[in-house]
């Protein structure tokens, strides 16, 4: 029972609350009624408990009520806020114990308009029952977010806007997530968490349990703060995007990444997935001043592994990241920092079937553009980047199979790259080109497969690869280029020039090839002559033909040529020529 005072003045009694209230009223009704309170008393400043609801009924917020410390809803209870109402429950408690001045506990929260605000805590859902839904143009303001489990869901114009400069957004997961903890945006609903820190989804706290979260975006326009770490640390967390807007990443973005705090500490085996179907993602990297000292990585990272200076190399742990993407009119962008897709003791797999991405766009010097690469597999991870439709757009130096030359990321030099000897030379990396294209238009970069690890670069089908650089078969550990052809003849490979190194496997599969045709031109020149350098003996078994029962040799030149190309001739089988 609420604790009152009892004041008497000029023959008045007055009662006011002084620090609980617990609603009462089975049927619901009006906040601003007192019969509905226990005590007759409305809250003010004041912890309350929605409780004694029968099903369907609701403690209803009509108009703008007065200010309460905290607010907890219990299982079968239900609080609802109107247009024309509004609730601020300004106490203030230390979210990152699990605690909240708004908290869930298997009890909803239904809002059709009107506003809440929670300026000193976390907006907290826990119980599998339990969550809120938000519709028409309901607005709610929060410290943090805090969705343990149960759901949230975001629809209309609504709007939810968490974090301030000096707080973080969403800690701990769409934070601290369990029992599959569900967040959803559709129609035009939207989230801004750009002045926060941190989105974080999957944490270390319950390591026991199946730390589970999904996030899904239909609509709206959503802005994300300087981090983001989804399936972080213990956690599994899965993002369907299939329409709006998320900006976001200014530090970095990672799809499966460890917590380096609690390596030594805690067993971590993070998952994250991005389903990327509609709509436009922008990480925006809007702090990757090139130049610019930093003390992290930045960008964006599939599978992340890494830290500045070192990869996470402890064998009992794993770690996975996964993107999808898809969609005829769906855009990734990526600013000025570079691009990892499984880096450190992680795996990495994005699977490109329509879209278009482009990374390191925006980067303004040459140098910038060589010193943050993109990286498929690097420092022991394992990467894979299939593409079957869409572009792929790479403005800044790519390597597939690790990078042995130092480079720069965030302008802070990592010497000796990679620093871990356990990881030396064992990146998996794979791009596989088996439709639409890839297209690195600035000639100033370069295509190296193999410089630390076992790179290789598949094009198939209908599928495009063109570099204004050079595609660099470097061997350092081991370096495949392999041309599949469809039916119809080859795939289009283009290249300023083609340096293959001692060792280097080139591979021409032929075994789809259904044509007639004696010359098939396999690669050409992406602009004034393809200079194919050997670097070294280049002798016929280089060159493996798969699916040919005839003999081919290499010769030097095609008959009337006066093209820079590499052929393939079929005589009693095929010929590979090299001009």
């Amino acid at each position: 029972m609420n604790k009152l005072i009892m004041t008497v003045s000029a023959g008045t009694l007055a009662l006011s609350a002084l620090s609980a209230s617990k609603w009462v009223n089975p049927n619901g009704g009006s906040w601003d009624d007192p019969a509905n309170w226990e005590g007759g008393v409305v809250p003010s400043a004041a912890d309350v408990t929605i409780t004694n609801l029968t099903s369907g009924a609701a403690a209803s917020v009509t108009s703008a009520v007065s200010t309460v410390k905290t607010v907890t809803i219990y299982k079968d209870n239900k609080l609802r806020i109107v247009p024309g109402g509004s609730l601020t429950v300004n106490g203030s408690v230390n979210d990152a114990a699990q605690s909240t001045v708004l908290w869930f506990n298997n009890g909803k929260l239904e809002m059709t308009g009107g506003s809440l605000s929670i300026p000193n805590s976390s907006f907290y859902c826990a119980g599998t029952v339990g969550g809120a839904t938000i519709s028409g143009d309901a607005t709610v303001s929060a410290k943090t977010l805090a969705l343990r489990s149960g759901s949230m869901t975001f629809s209309g114009t609504s709007k939810l806007t968490v974090g301030s400069s000096s707080d973080c957004a969403l800690y701990g997961a769409v934070a601290y997530e369990v029992n599959a903890a569900k967040l959803t945006f559709s129609d035009s609903a939207s989230l801004d968490a750009s002045m926060g820190s941190y989105v974080t989804m999957g944490n270390y706290y319950w390591p026991s349990q199946n730390n589970k979260c999904r996030l899904n975006i239909a609509g709206g326009t959503h802005l994300f703060p300087y981090t983001v770490r989804l399936g972080y640390a213990n956690g599994e967390s899965t993002v369907n995007m299939t329409g709006g807007s998320v900006t976001g990443g200014h530090y970095s973005f990672s799809i499966g990444s460890y917590d380096s705090t609690k390596l030594s500490t805690k067993t971590q085996n993070p998952k994250a997935t991005f389903n990327l179907s509609g709509g436009s993602l922008y990480v925006d990297c809007k702090y990757a001043t090139y130049g610019e000292a930093q003390d992290r990585i930045t960008g964006l990272v599939v599978g992340n592994g890494s830290q500045v200076g070192s990869y996470f190399s402890t064998a009992n742990y794993s770690c996975t990241g996964i993107l999808n993407i898809s969609g005829a009119t769906t855009r990734l962008d990526v600013g000025p920092a570079f691009v990892a897709v499984g880096i450190g003791r992680a795996t990495g797999t994005v699977i490109q079937n329509g879209g278009a991405v482009t990374t390191g766009n925006s980067m303004t010097t040459e140098a910038w553009r060589r010193k943050e690469p993109m990286m498929i597999g690097q420092g022991g991870g394992t990467g894979t980047y299939v593409i079957s439709n869409g572009t792929l757009t790479v403005s800044q130096e790519l390597y597939v199979g690790g990078v042995k030359t130092n480079v720069f990321v965030r302008s802070k030099k990592i010497t000796g790259y990679p620093s871990d000897a356990e990881t030396a030379g064992k990146a998996v990396g794979l791009l596989d080109i088996e439709g639409g294209s890839v297209n690195m238009p600035y000639g100033a970069v370069n295509c190296v497969v193999g410089a630390d690890g076992a790179g290789t670069l598949r094009i198939a089908g209908s599928g495009s690869f063109t570099t204004e650089g050079l595609l660099v078969l470097s061997n350092n550990v081991a370096s495949t280029l392999q041309i599949a052809l469809n039916p119809d003849g080859a795939p289009t490979v283009r290249a300023r020039g083609v340096r293959i190194a001692p060792g280097a496997k080139l591979e021409v599969d032929v075994s789809k090839y259904a044509g007639d045709e004696r010359w098939i031109r396999l690669l050409q020149s992406a602009s004034t002559a393809l200079a194919l350098d050997r670097q070294g003996a280049f002798a016929p078994e280089d060159i493996t033909i798969i699916g040919n029962n005839g003999d081919y040799d290499v010769v030097q030149s095609r008959p009337g040529d006066t093209t820079k190309s590499v052929w393939i001739h079929r005589k009693k089988g095929l010929s590979v020529f090299i001009r």
